[in-house]
Formats: structure tokens, C-alpha cells, sequence
């Protein structure tokens, strides 16, 4: 699944570019603002894809603030927008020249990490055994040590 650049207006691609930078620099208040903008837009527009990548991304950014249970409500959503049996990841391009791949496994690897930062260690124990079973690699385990 992606999300195609072609359907968005060039405001809406600049955002999500921008969205992606803020959060390279730690901005990650300003980096939630234009996902939630992402969200709502394009909720409004597909009927079939969703904005997995925007809610994963948006869940990465709360959890870094700190705001675990909201980060987990994003991965919720995220995986919630992939329960298609044959999505298992999802490719959005920008521009066709930004490609955010997002897998299953990050966004259950992520919703584990931040249930372990709120003390639900034997809930992300199962994330995290469910990104494994996957046998899908999960980036944020090595980043978050």
C-alpha cells in the first residue's frame, strides 16, 4: 500500500516532508502538528489506504515526549489501518523522491517499547514476540538501547 503523492496537494506533500524533517531535529511538538493535519486530510480522501505511516510517525514523536498511552493509541490506529491480510507494510512516497517504508513489526516493536515505558513489561513482551514472529526486522529495538 502507499500512499500516492498524485493525490495530495503539493502543501500536503510538503507538510509530511517537513513532518519527517522536524522530527530528525527533535521537534517533535511541531512534527505532531503537521501529522495531525496529514491525518485528518487524508482520512478525508482514500477510501482503501490510510495514513498508517503519518499515525506510526506520530506515535514515534509522542513517545519520545513521553506521552506513552497516546503513542500507543497512534500504533493502535496504525496497525488498525493495516488490517488488510495482505498489507504488511506500507510504502508512501513523496514527491517520488521521499519513501517512507513502515512494517508491522516497527509499529509493534514501537507499541511494545512504549508499554515498557510504562511498566506493562509482559504486554510488550507480546509486541515484541509478535514483530518477531513476523520475522520482520524492528529498527527501534536497537534504538532504544
Amino acid at each position: 500500500m502507499y500512499l500516492d503523492a498524485k493525490l495530495l496537494s503539493a502543501n500536503d506533500n510538503a507538510r509530511f516532508m517537513r513532518a519527517v524533517s522536524l522530527m530528525k531535529i527533535q521537534d517533535y511538538e511541531r512534527a505532531i502538528a503537521d501529522f495531525d493535519v496529514i491525518i485528518e486530510q487524508t482520512q478525508n480522501v482514500f477510501v482503501d489506504d490510510s495514513p498508517a505511516a503519518a499515525y506510526y510517525n506520530r506515535g514515534v514523536c509522542k513517545h519520545k515526549l513521553g506521552r506513552y498511552y497516546d503513542a500507543i493509541d497512534d500504533y493502535n490506529s496504525a496497525l488498525k489501518a493495516a488490517e488488510k491480510p495482505s498489507d504488511h507494510y506500507f510504502d508512501y512516497f513523496i514527491n517520488d523522491v521521499l519513501e517512507v517504508r513502515i512494517e508491522e513489526s516497527q509499529i509493534f516493536t514501537a507499541r511494545g517499547l512504549s508499554k515498557s515505558a510504562l511498566g506493562f513489561n509482559d504486554a510488550a513482551q507480546r509486541d515484541y514476540e509478535i514483530a518477531a514472529r513476523e520475522n520482520m526486522f524492528a529498527p527501534l529495538l536497537q534504538e532504544a538501547h
